[in-house]
């Protein structure tokens, strides 16, 4: 991101969003110029104009290089977007976000054990299986 008006907004995902924790929520590693670091749970209203941004999102701060931010900052208990904005004509090399608090989607179920036997209950009908099969052949 350069020039002063590179963006990137970042999906956490559906049920994965960044939590409001015990201390730092989400740390953005970057290289370079300033940049600041918004987020929000609606990103249709989000609108970058120039190099000016209107946006229904929180700013959280500004950085320059590993920044942590803190969602206890904001009226947000968590968030599902992020977007950095880069604020200088220095480039900002973006290398990663790290989310330290954040919702775990749900397992999928798995329906591989809709068909298991207890082993009392297959033990059982084998049995069951056994006796007349005996009683059959006398």
């Amino acid at each position: 991101m350069s020039n002063g008006n590179g963006h990137l907004t970042l999906d956490m995902g559906l049920s994965e969003e960044v939590l409001d924790g015990r201390g730092v929520d989400f740390i953005v590693y970057a290289r370079g110029g300033e940049y600041a670091v918004f987020g929000g749970n609606n990103l249709s209203a989000n609108i970058l104009i120039g190099n000016q941004v209107s946006t229904p999102m929180i700013l959280f701060g500004t950085g320059i290089g590993n920044t942590s931010f803190n969602l206890g900052s904001t009226d947000l208990d968590q968030v599902r977007y992020i977007q950095i904005v880069s604020l200088t004509d220095e480039e900002v090399e973006l290398d990663a976000v790290r989310a330290m608090h954040f919702n775990q989607p749900p397992r999928p179920s798995s329906n591989s054990n809709r068909w298991r036997v207890p082993i009392f209950g297959g033990m059982l009908a084998l049995s069951v299986m056994v006796v007349l099969w005996v009683r059959k052949r006398k």
